[in-house]
């Protein structure tokens, strides 16, 4: 997963800086695993696993803390006597996760960079409507063409993305989120 944040963290930068103005078909799939990471992690945070317990396995070695962090650093899993821990079970289900949702968003994505001529976004806590946002006047969206909207326009984008939001949203300044 963190590859997958670092080329979209990368790509975001770039189109923040005005060196990417229109978005090819490998920078699409850049963004299309970074909305499906974000759609895995809202789902799991609502519905996470508990630790599992695996039913006729002998206990194996106990780790100290240290041990545990430096192995699912380098993408190993472990056991707790005979239970799979809950942070290991979640884990393995953002993978599965974002293989499905990009199975979905792949043959259809169609991506574009949408700004603002001054105000500014809205973040939800949850994906929703393809928008994402990704500085308070900058969003990436699916399906849309480039384009800059209006104050009026991102007013309408803002009460959407306020609905659809489940517990939370959040902006840099709401005083500029009409």
């Amino acid at each position: 997963m963190k590859k997958l944040e670092d080329d979209f963290q990368r790509l975001v930068e770039l189109i923040i800086a005005g060196d990417v103005l229109s978005l090819d078909q490998a920078q699409m799939h850049i963004i299309n695993a970074f909305y499906a990471l974000w759609m895995a992690r809202a789902e799991i945070r609502v519905q996470p696993a508990q630790d599992f317990l695996l039913k006729g396995v002998v206990p194996g070695r106990a780790f100290t803390a240290d041990e545990e962090e430096s192995l699912e650093k380098v993408g190993y899993a472990f056991f707790r006597g005979s239970t799979v821990p809950s942070r290991i079970v979640n884990g393995m289900r953002v993978h599965f996760l974002v293989g499905r949702y990009l199975r979905q968003l792949k043959p259809t994505a169609d991506w574009g960079i949408v700004r603002t001529s001054s105000a500014e976004f809205v973040v939800p806590d949850w994906p929703v409507h393809g928008f994402l946002p990704v500085h308070p006047t900058l969003a990436l969206v699916n399906p849309a063409s480039n384009q800059t909207l209006t104050t009026a326009s991102v007013s309408l984008v803002n009460r959407q993305l306020r609905a659809a939001s489940r517990f939370y949203f959040f902006a840099r300044d709401f005083s500029r989120c009409p």
